[in-house]
């Protein structure tokens, strides 16, 4: 068969709902107390009731991209499916693209007056060959199996996604909980989440990795993103940006080359330095930070300069004098 000829005969994938995974061993760390082992359980329980959700159509674009460009022919799909499941040889045979969520609960801790769980989700999909004629019946293991994963990978995600994930009930309605996100590159951010029917909601505009549930709230903002720690959101401000500066008397070494303004209550009383090779000057609330002139020795902003006179030399020298 002709490249052409395997192309034409390619089929469109179906698109399946989008579904989530689990996987939590925390209930039987043998290093966690009994407290957090029944958090850990609850958790457990919630997951298996009701699925993460995710709400981002970068999402549903991907997959039906995904759907369109399949490279799987029915015949390779049937071939596959025999070797976990018997198929009759005039079986229809499905091939089917799904976005799903999979999480990974890594850590609970539980104290006198907080619980904090550690969650890594990654938001991935799964290309399927099945003999389920409805998406809703896919079954992948088990007895009633009809179906088996071709492939699963990552998915891309650059924008901001709304995330629901149930929790236990140590988590109650109304509450307003802030999670801390942590990439995989050392950036930290926060966001701020509400609890209602035993899920949690927030929105996350910085792709997926680890989430750690239940943390403080944090100390300053841009815009709805929360930082831990005024350094960090200063290091994530762009040019001419502004940090809204939650709580008071913070202290921040700063590096770059940008301005920015501080606003909120905590203005104020922040306390900014330059770091090692910058220069930082302050107009009212609004900083500029520089790097430092090659050879400079103080972070004073004016510099000494000098105009060269060559119109006579002897031997090579050079007059100078002050400009």
């Amino acid at each position: 068969m002709s490249a052409s000829e395997r192309i034409s005969r390619l089929p469109r994938a179906e698109v399946a709902p989008p579904a989530s995974e689990s996987k939590n061993d925390v209930a039987n760390d043998s290093t966690k107390t009994e407290k957090e082992k029944t958090v850990a359980r609850e958790l457990t329980d919630a997951l298996a009731n009701t699925s993460v959700k995710v709400e981002s159509g970068e999402i549903s674009a991907q997959i039906a991209n995904l759907a369109n460009q399949n490279r799987v022919t029915n015949e390779e799909a049937k071939t596959e499916l025999k070797k976990e499941i018997t198929v009759a040889n005039d079986a229809t045979v499905t091939i089917v693209v799904q976005p799903y969520i999979d999480i990974k609960v890594t850590d609970v801790v539980v104290e006198k007056d907080s619980t904090t769980l550690t969650l890594d989700i990654s938001a991935m999909y799964r290309k399927i060959a099945t003999t389920a004629t409805n998406t809703s019946e896919i079954q992948t293991s088990g007895d009633d199996q009809n179906a088996v994963v071709l492939e699963s990978e990552p998915l891309e995600i650059t924008k901001p996604v709304t995330i629901s994930v149930p929790v236990p009930g140590s988590f109650t309605a109304g509450e307003i909980v802030y999670v801390r996100h942590v990439k995989d590159d050392g950036k930290e951010y926060i966001y701020e989440g509400k609890v209602e029917n035993g899920v949690l909601t927030f929105v996350n505009p910085h792709g997926f990795s680890e989430f750690i549930v239940g943390v403080a709230a944090p100390v300053a903002k841009i815009g709805n993103t929360g930082f831990a720690t005024l350094d960090a959101a200063i290091a994530e401000v762009e040019d001419n940006g502004t940090i809204e500066v939650l709580a008071n008397d913070l202290s921040a070494t700063v590096r770059g080359r940008k301005t920015f303004t501080l606003t909120g209550d905590g203005a104020e009383s922040a306390k900014l330095s330059a770091a090692s090779g910058y220069r930082l000057s302050k107009d009212g609330n609004t900083y500029t930070v520089s790097k430092k002139s090659s050879g400079s020795s103080s972070d004073s902003s004016s510099e000494k300069t000098y105009s060269v006179s060559a119109e006579k030399s002897t031997n090579g020298t050079v007059k100078l004098s002050d400009a």
